[in-house]
């Protein structure tokens, strides 16, 4: 079913919309990395009226909120069809050239299903070329044709089946495995997670224990996190894996604190010490948290020593975004393994969902979080660029 487009009077009301909600829910307005974006929707109202696509409106007024600088601040329709190359085909790619290098292809998504590799080169996109740095955007719940050549040199075409997005008021994405694990020498283990999926993290810490329960004999451990979504507080579970005692891993500031302008001793938070692991925990989580002004304290849970402690590797790149870099600037800031690859996303986590109306939702960001030793907000990048070889004859 083909959505209606919308009208003048429809973009008009979302775009008042969508500002009302930055100006009330945005962490800090004033954050922005330009004061123009404003200015910006104001543009966007002008050209309402001037044959604006729908993919256009929304390209552009995503364009503008870009400038906020900050991540999760997104618009789409609960019917949206376009979506970027990681959220559509579960893989990232990279300029090689005069072309787009497929970089990271996770296991369970589409791209992987239809066996495309890391190093395979992207040529086209249902039959229309594709050169960086145009954006690759693919379209969802439906089949979509890619030519690709292969490392070998050989040109393929193959069909990959991209699913529609199971839940309207999420970011409209397809998921991948979320955890795989296994070994690459006799006491080498390997865990990759994709995304820490779940706002309580209940599943997500469930599959990372069973996964590190594989691996409790190893004595070193690689954490791959290259590529990875971010999500919810399942990452203090994986924080929780790189040291036995319980510290601080970050804590979040609520916008009714930032609003008062007065110090603050982060001490007196309330301490989130641990994951709910049944539906029951989920719910006392709930009631306990509830009334407080979510300036929170995250804590690791005390999960004991492994025998990898100490011997253990995290790798990042410019795709681990979000609940994924509070991990990294864990592990960096208490130097407890090095952290190898290039500069990652620095986005922020807390991202909430707002209806604006005639079937589009809002992504932003209400509340800031900060590491926990470090003084800087999650706008902040983790950047490691030295060489795993090296590090890991080391350890």
């Amino acid at each position: 079913m083909v959505r209606p487009p919308l009208t003048q009077s429809q973009r008009h009301q979302i775009l008042d919309k969508v500002l009302v909600l930055i100006e009330r829910k945005h962490f800090n307005p004033g954050f922005a990395r330009s004061a123009d974006w404003p200015s910006a929707l104001d543009q966007i109202r002008e050209r309402t009226g001037t044959g604006l696509s729908e993919e256009d409106f929304e390209d552009q007024l995503n364009s503008a909120l870009a400038q906020l600088g900050t991540s999760h601040t997104l618009l789409f329709h609960s019917d949206a069809k376009r979506v970027q190359d990681r959220y559509a085909i579960c893989a990232t790619f990279m300029p090689a050239g005069t072309q787009w290098m497929f970089q990271d292809v996770f296991e369970g998504g589409p791209a992987h299903a239809a066996g495309m590799e890391p190093g395979d080169l992207l040529l086209a996109v249902n039959g229309h070329p594709v050169t960086p740095p145009t954006k690759l955007c693919f379209r969802m719940g439906e089949p979509n044709t890619l030519k690709v050549e292969k490392k070998d040199g050989a040109q393929i075409t193959a069909g990959v089946q991209i699913p529609q997005p199971r839940y309207h008021r999420h970011r409209p994405m397809c998921l991948p495995k979320l955890i795989s694990c296994q070994r690459i020498g006799p006491d080498i283990g390997v865990i990759r997670v994709t995304f820490f999926r779940g706002p309580f993290g209940l599943h997500i810490s469930r599959q990372l224990d069973t996964a590190i329960e594989e691996l409790a004999d190893c004595r070193r451990l690689i954490v791959d996190l290259r590529g990875n979504y971010g999500g919810g507080v399942g990452c203090f579970r994986l924080a929780g894996y790189f040291t036995p005692d319980s510290v601080p891993v970050a804590y979040s500031l609520s916008r009714t604190l930032l609003r008062r302008g007065k110090t603050y001793d982060k001490q007196t938070f309330p301490r989130y010490t641990k994951i709910p692991a049944t539906r029951w925990e989920v719910v006392r989580t709930v009631l306990r948290y509830a009334r407080v002004d979510k300036s929170i304290v995250y804590m690791t849970e005390g999960l004991g020593p492994r025998h990898f402690h100490g011997r253990m590797v995290l790798l990042v790149n410019e795709y681990t975004s979000s609940a994924s870099e509070i991990v990294a600037g864990f592990v960096s800031s208490n130097h407890l393994a090095p952290v190898l690859g290039t500069q990652t996303a620095g986005e922020l986590l807390g991202g909430f969902t707002f209806k604006v109306g005639h079937g589009c939702f809002l992504r932003l960001l209400p509340v800031p979080f900060v590491f926990g030793r470090a003084t800087r907000s999650w706008t902040g990048r983790v950047s490691h660029p030295t060489s795993s070889s090296s590090v890991l004859q080391k350890h």
